[in-house]
């Protein structure tokens, strides 16, 4: 082997004995531990990206790291004062029987969607991408103030 895998130290890893018991439980029943790593045992997961929200009086700003990603790659969708984020980053690696390997990079499918604790304007929701980072601006709308009014009573 040309190279060594050095492990983390774990410290006080109180969760420890439970990996270990759900590792046991997923072999003695035969569960599936998709893209195992041959290396160390690890299971590979699913790219989620990382998303930002922050707020002003005005807008909601959402920004999401999308490394390596192309702008055909994902969408933006606004629905029903939903903003969803889905698309696919593609494994950069070729499946090669030549040995161990480690990989550490994520990919597969993904969505994250955001519902808004104030009402947003859909017609205005813009979205730039530059350099593996999504900017979305949501505006929000003035929440609607039902009109009061005294109704008539007739007497019969």
């Amino acid at each position: 082997m040309a190279y060594a895998m050095i492990p983390r130290y774990r410290g006080t890893d109180t969760l420890a004995s439970w990996r270990d018991a759900d590792r046991f439980a997923g072999e003695f029943f035969g569960w599936s531990r998709v893209g195992r790593s041959q290396l160390v045992g690890e299971t590979r997961r699913a790219f989620v990206p990382q998303i930002d929200v922050s707020c002003s009086d005005e807008t909601y700003s959402v920004t999401a790291e999308l490394p390596g990603l192309t702008q055909e790659d994902f969408e933006v969708e606004v629905e029903d004062g939903v903003l969803t984020l889905k698309g696919e980053k593609k494994s950069q690696h070729e499946e090669a029987a030549s040995g161990p390997r480690r990989i550490e990079t994520r990919s597969g499918r993904f969505e994250r969607r955001l519902r808004f604790s104030a009402p947003i304007d859909e017609e205005k929701v813009s979205a730039q991408y530059a350099d593996g980072v999504l900017r979305v601006e949501v505006p929000r709308r003035e929440p609607a103030h039902p009109e009061v009014r005294n109704v008539p009573i007739e007497t019969a």
